[in-house]
């Protein structure tokens, strides 16, 4: 039994015991960990804001789980039908679940098994730390309500939980109904909560469309807010996400954002929320401005800090996530002295050096990695990534080959390498990597992404238009609600000189999601084609601002010509 220490009890018969310290690790701003599925590893999305755990179709299969009837699901794009399973055995840090209900929905996860929610979290008192990479879920005992349970400190912010796990903050001074989502990666709000603080969408920035269990996606804006308050802590001069999404009840939803930037532990039995803040950004992650008023930095010397190289490889991605690259570098130069003969911790150091500007740096971590596990897929891709970015097409080609001829790369990273190729406009090889990727993979998850993938190759090469509009039709049958699929419907439209059907599907794809360049780049064009001038450049200089060197591209390749 695991007793944590520090707790500031009243009373001496209150005690923290029977921790189970749950690994995390960000995979950028989703909270992941593994768990045991009836004996099988599985990975899974720690999401606080899920009233049910669920997995996706695939998992079912994948561990031959049981069929046993459908009911409904309410998320943030709407009611979707979800069936059901149970998991007889489900192990999870030491802590072992009999007879978990899951929902199986379309959704949850095409590189996870799918979500923990509610139902397993609300199980016990749970600490989330994921700046520091673990989760704990808590047995207490003897404890009363004047009992403080944050044991890593005497001075935590302390608020009232009522029905739902919610909390009261403060919105530009208006009273706002908060709750705690790890599942969504940025914190947001409803456009009611936004409206009453003074915020519309007319005052805001095009954010990218909200994806929910079953696929469907809802339009998103940033805006700017004077202030956030929780508690004690104050948020000054930010920008958050508001859009139409039903939030079951809540005005604003705390997401992964806002976990990293806070230790946070909610005591399910005396329905409180305590927290603290870990220092940086809040809300807007790579801003430093974005900071908390009322809080100085997290006290140094943390018992629960790192400990072993894996736990320098977690914080490392709660870093990378928080956009601080330069300390991931730190953590993994710890982990790579501690295990240096792991390949896994070249590759992310790579990666964390790319984004910190380094490429040269990252290359070279590339390289080591490859001796070490010579042949690896993820290291050759990732690499690729980079020279792409680099302008150096011939030696991605050769990582992209290399990597599309390992034995079994993965339904995902076989869909990103088809990605590549059509990144770097090697589009015979992109269109040839997505029909592998079909062959292999129908009825899966990322089916549509794949077919609209090789319409999109298709177009860009000015290929065959009529096998374009097949995968691109196909694609918005399995998924008419998907952004990017419609966005790419239209560049075939505008590829066919359907101008109205190119506008009105680039339209339809900006109402979901209004940050979408190629979407803007299309419907740009299509205006133009229309005689519609003012309108037309208006979307070709938006979609510059929004991603100029897709903007570049797009005129380069013929599909979007200069404005001017």
């Amino acid at each position: 039994m695991t007793i944590l220490t520090g707790v500031r009890p009243a009373l001496a018969a209150c005690r923290l015991e029977g921790a189970a310290a749950v690994p995390v690790t960000m995979a950028g701003l989703r909270p992941t960990v593994h768990a045991s599925l009836n004996g099988r590893d599985a990975v899974f999305v720690i999401d606080s804001g899920a009233v049910s755990s669920a997995v996706s179709p695939e998992a079912v299969e994948r561990y031959r789980l049981p069929e046993l009837g459908f009911t409904t699901v309410h998320g943030s794009a709407g009611a979707v039908p979800a069936e059901r399973t149970r998991v007889e055995i489900l192990q999870m840090g030491g802590a072992t679940f009999i007879g978990t209900p899951f929902l199986v929905v379309r959704g949850a996860g095409a590189d996870v098994a799918g979500v923990i929610g509610q139902d397993v979290l609300s199980s016990a008192d749970v600490e989330y730390d994921f700046a520091n990479g673990v989760m704990r879920l808590i047995r207490t005992r003897g404890c009363g309500d004047k009992d403080i349970l944050s044991y890593w400190t005497d001075q935590p912010a302390i608020l009232p939980l009522t029905l739902g796990a919610a909390a009261t903050g403060a919105l530009n001074g208006q009273p706002v109904r908060v709750a705690l989502d790890s599942g969504t990666a940025y914190s947001g709000m409803t456009l009611a909560a936004a409206a009453r603080a003074g915020v519309t969408p007319q005052n805001a920035l095009p954010a990218t469309a909200v994806t929910g269990a079953g696929g469907g996606a809802t339009p998103s804006w940033t805006a700017p807010f004077d202030s956030f308050a929780l508690g004690p802590e104050a948020v000054l001069h930010t920008r958050l996400r508001i859009g139409p999404a039903d939030l079951g009840g809540a005005d604003l939803l705390l997401g992964a954002d806002f976990f990293l930037s806070h230790r946070i532990y909610v005591a399910q039995g005396q329905h409180r929320l305590y927290f603290t803040y870990n220092g940086g950004p809040v809300f807007r992650l790579r801003e430093p401005s974005a900071v908390a008023t009322a809080f100085k930095d997290a006290p140094a010397g943390d018992p629960n800090a790192p400990q072993d190289a894996s736990g320098f490889a977690r914080r490392a991605a709660a870093s990378s996530a928080r956009g601080d690259p330069a300390r991931a570098v730190t953590d993994l130069t710890r982990a790579i002295a501690l295990e240096p003969r792991s390949a896994d911790w070249r590759l992310d150091r790579a990666r964390a050096h790319a984004a910190d500007g380094h490429g040269d740096l990252a290359l070279e971590d590339y390289a080591a990695g490859l001796k070490l596990k010579p042949g690896d897929p993820r290291i050759l891709a990732a690499r690729a990534a980079l020279l792409i970015d680099s302008g150096q097409t011939e030696a991605a080609r050769a990582d992209l080959d290399a990597a599309s001829a390992a034995r079994d790369p993965g339904p995902i990273l076989a869909l990103d390498i088809a990605a590549l190729y059509e990144r770097a406009d090697l589009f015979p090889q992109a269109v040839a990597a997505f029909g592998r990727w079909l062959a292999a993979n129908r009825r899966a998850e990322l089916e549509p992404n794949a077919l609209s993938g090789r319409c999109r190759a298709r177009v860009l090469m000015h290929g065959d238009l009529a096998l374009a509009r097949q995968d691109c039709d196909a694609a918005a049958r399995l998924a008419p609600k998907d952004p990017a699929i419609l966005a790419d419907r239209a560049l075939l439209r505008l590829a066919l000189q359907d101008r109205e059907g190119a506008a009105a599907d680039a339209g339809a794809a900006l109402t979901l999601d209004p940050a979408s360049p190629w979407a803007l780049h299309v419907r740009g064009r299509a205006r133009l084609a229309l005689g519609q001038s003012a309108e037309g450049r208006a979307d070709l200089a938006a979609a510059a601002a929004a991603d100029p060197k897709q903007s570049v591209r797009a005129a380069r390749l013929g599909f979007a010509p200069p404005v001017g």
